[in-house]
């Protein structure tokens, strides 16, 4: 009886394997890129508010919540801001993309964002209700809305990966 030699891994195997695979790299960069552009519109918006405030409320400042009526514009601008941050990075680090039609490429990467608030907006609407309060429990007391913030934080999830393929299959797509 005759030994075989076990079979050796294919040489992409494992978590190197996994490492250099470019889609799995791009991901990376993309959430990278995802990461720092969801800090530019939290700080646009926040700077957006306060001035919106000065110039047309400021007996709200600083404490009282300024209303829908400041927080819409300066929300838009902070998302702007973030998926333009997000368009150049996504365009020159994760994808590398050389296509002339940079306004196309633009709309569409806000039209892919736009969608991607969209969804994140409706499974935030499905999860937050269906939440199981044991789940809801182990999040500290000092955050505020705990069952919308894990709410947000699964529909996030799941939309990174709509805003990635989107991006790589037609947005970036070269």
């Amino acid at each position: 009886m005759s030994q075989e030699a076990a079979p050796t891994p294919p040489p992409n195997a494992g978590l190197a394997g996994l490492i250099q695979r470019r889609g799995f790299r791009q991901f990376v960069k993309f959430c990278i890129v995802g990461t720092g552009s969801t800090f530019i519109h939290q700080g646009v918006l926040y700077v957006v508010l306060i001035g919106l405030k000065r110039l047309f409320a400021p007996e709200l400042l600083p404490t009282e919540d300024p209303g829908f009526a400041l927080v819409l514009p300066a929300a838009t601008i902070g998302f702007l801001g973030g998926v333009t941050n997000g368009y150049l990075w996504n365009r020159r680090w994760t994808f590398r993309s050389q296509a002339a039609q940079r306004g196309v490429q633009y709309a569409k990467f806000v039209a892919v964002n736009a969608v991607g608030l969209g969804l994140n907006l409706g499974i935030l609407s499905i999860v937050k209700p269906a939440l199981a309060v044991g789940l809801v429990n182990w999040v500290p007391s000092q955050v505020h809305n705990p069952r919308t913030i894990l709410a947000s934080l699964i529909a996030t999830g799941f939309v990174v990966f709509w805003n990635f393929l989107a991006s790589k299959y037609w947005t970036f797509a070269d």
